[in-house]
């Protein structure tokens, strides 16, 4: 489940409105809704493919929210969604 952000997550500023905000109820009821479904919750595209810091961003707050995986434009952005979804030692333990 994802939720299209054509028109939400337009760049601003560096960041995505959502980040900027520190959150956004859509994104939040994305994460909610897939749980209660039994999906996978996934990050929409980061549009942006030249901008790695602002999609590692990005990654690392859908990470935060829930999000099961984020899906990628570009084969560089693989690296970064593997690093945010990827669990560390400690969360295994």
């Amino acid at each position: 489940m994802n939720r299209r952000t054509a028109n939400h997550n337009i760049p601003t500023l560096g960041k995505p409105r959502c980040l900027r905000r520190g959150g956004c109820h859509a994104r939040e009821r994305v994460v909610v809704a897939a749980s209660a479904a039994g999906i996978d919750a996934i990050g929409t595209i980061y549009p942006d493919y030249g901008d790695q810091e602002g999609f590692r961003e990005a990654t690392e707050f859908a990470a935060q929210l829930g999000y099961d995986g984020k899906m990628a434009i570009h084969p560089d952005q693989v690296p970064v969604i593997n690093d945010a979804f990827t669990p560390s030692d400690e969360e295994i333990e």
